[in-house]
């Protein structure tokens, strides 16, 4: 009997990879060639995180290998992206609205370097999603709390409204009645400094104050973001030993690296802050509006710029949205735009290993889109396991259901 079972498992579970291989063959399919995108890109000084192979092979990992997907059993309940032969350059946009909402069964970890995932207030839905995938994360960073001052310019962290303390625990501990059987992710909530000043004087009362606020509401750090400089050397030095010293984490923001692959500080003083700080969440986008988001010849030139030290340390930005034309567009829109428009194909741009399509809006106004999809995220994970890089998702309320599959 149990043979039998298994027998018709493997026969339903061909049979869909089969018809999703049949949807998604397009022979005609175009590539966008080499060179195509050249826009000029900007190095900015600060992260700006607010704004929001093989042809028909698809890969996996396995024992940290590279091979072909085989047919898993499905008695379980939902097949994985990579056994509904999802993870694939002949993108079908049919396939992806009858499949994005679907997530595989199971829900552990895949990626195997360390994971942040950003959750911001006005993408709640991100909230939802750390939790139901959150032994997948290292770190899980809600978009709080941000350095201010008040009338008389006394530093002030403000944003606490913010907080919620339920969900906190559910993201460390599980939700009450869960079955918890991995340790959860540390909640390190991001702190943006909005002062346009910084004094001496009032760093010692700004890392008091951090460091209240962590241990009041049970944080196991913060990620802070300020431009990385000479200048915020010794307050970030101050602010590192003492995190460390009451055993809490310190992960710093990094803006984008230039477009030759530049990191965007100087070796000298990422080697002044390593030993001290615990990670760097580095922006890993934003590199052409409109064009591709995060081409891949830039990411791996960066990486290659990096000392083996260094990539230790880093946490590489993943985007979890897209721009249709110069407007970012999240996956709830991205769907939308599906449902509404003609699209007849996905073009998968060879050279940054980008997604793309156009579509004419009512108005007549031609629009170019780039928004992730799976091959593009695979593409990247695999990269950032190659050159020892955790990663950092911007952010969890903007992507599709079926993304955190990869994770």
């Amino acid at each position: 009997m149990a043979l039998r079972v298994c027998f018709l498992v493997l026969l339903l579970a061909i049979d869909y990879s089969a018809y999703a291989r049949s949807v998604s063959n397009d022979d005609t399919m175009d590539e966008v060639k080499d060179n195509e995108y050249k826009d000029d890109f900007n190095l900015v000084s600060n992260s700006n995180l607010d704004v929001v192979k093989h042809e028909d092979l698809v890969e996996v990992e396995c024992d940290g290998l590279e091979c072909a997907a085989e047919v898993k059993d499905v008695s379980a309940g939902v097949l994985s992206v990579w056994d509904r032969g999802l993870v694939t350059t002949k993108l079908n946009p049919t396939l992806i609205l009858q499949e994005h909402a679907q997530t595989a069964s199971n829900v552990l970890k895949n990626f195997r370097g360390e994971t942040l995932g950003y959750v911001t207030p006005w993408n709640s839905r991100g909230y939802d999603m750390a939790k139901r995938f959150r032994t997948k994360f290292t770190y899980i960073s809600p978009v709080w709390l941000q350095v201010r001052e008040d009338p008389d310019h006394v530093p002030i962290i403000t944003g606490t409204h913010d907080i919620d303390r339920q969900w906190v625990q559910d993201i460390k501990n599980g939700a009450e009645g869960e079955k918890v059987e991995e340790e959860g992710p540390a909640v390190l909530p991001r702190v943006v400094y909005e002062r346009n000043h910084i004094s001496v004087e009032d760093d010692p009362l700004i890392i008091s104050k951090l460091l209240t606020l962590t241990d009041e509401h049970d944080f196991d750090g913060i990620v802070f973001e300020i431009p990385v400089m000479e200048r915020t050397l010794d307050m970030l030095q101050q602010m590192a030993r003492a995190f460390r010293a009451a055993d809490k984490l310190l992960i710093l923001v990094l803006s984008r690296s230039s477009k030759d692959g530049e990191m965007p500080v100087t070796h000298e003083l990422f080697n002044k802050l390593a030993p001290l700080v615990h990670r760097f969440s580095m922006n890993a986008y934003d590199f052409s509006i409109p064009g591709p988001n995060a081409p891949y010849p830039w990411l791996k030139k960066t990486l290659e710029k990096m000392s083996p030290m260094e990539r230790q340390r880093i946490l590489m930005g993943l985007p979890f949205y897209g721009y249709d034309n110069t407007e970012a567009i999240t996956g709830s829109s991205y769907i939308q735009v599906l449902n509404d428009n003609d699209v007849a194909k996905i073009r998968w741009d060879a050279a940054a290993h980008e997604c793309q399509h156009t579509y004419t809006a009512e108005t007549g106004s031609r629009h170019v889109v780039f928004f992730p999809c799976l091959q593009f995220l695979q593409d990247r994970l695999k990269l950032y396991k190659a050159y020892g890089v955790g990663v950092a998702i911007w952010e969890l309320g903007q992507g599709l259901d079926f993304f955190y599959d990869l994770l």
